[in-house]
């Protein structure tokens, strides 16, 4: 995945394993980063000491988080995008050159182990 043009600022939304790999990345790379969250805390699935310890990491990193945060409206214009954002009655504007929405990302596995139990029965010519 090559972008057309490099994200001078980047608005993630979400912060499982998807969202936070593209923001520690683009991060390292010198891009100012902002992560959205619904939930309480990033990697909403993890246990809590290795969230704690992921968002400790990415805030040296220069990661601005935002969690308990919901997204309520998102626009693009010829300059970049702009989100509205309610922090717990807090409404808040962000904006930035890019977005990536790494929402609701769930693996495509349903059939998975009944087909790769399949056995394939020899031809009889």
């Amino acid at each position: 995945m090559t972008p057309p043009e490099w994200p001078n600022s980047l608005l993630i939304f979400g912060s499982g394993a998807i969202g936070v790999e593209f923001a520690s990345f683009y991060a390292t790379l010198g891009v100012k980063v902002t992560l959205i969250e619904m939930e309480k805390r990033i990697l909403p699935i993890e246990d809590e000491e290795i969230s704690a310890l992921a968002a400790r990491q990415f805030k040296k990193q220069g990661i601005d988080i935002r969690v308990g945060a919901k997204a309520t409206e998102l626009t693009s214009s010829a300059h970049g995008v702009s989100a509205m954002i309610d922090e717990g009655g807090r409404p808040d504007r962000l904006e930035a050159s890019h977005a990536i929405l790494a929402l609701g990302i769930v693996g495509n596995v349903e059939d998975w182990r009944a087909s790769a139990s399949r056995s394939k029965e020899p031809r009889q010519d």
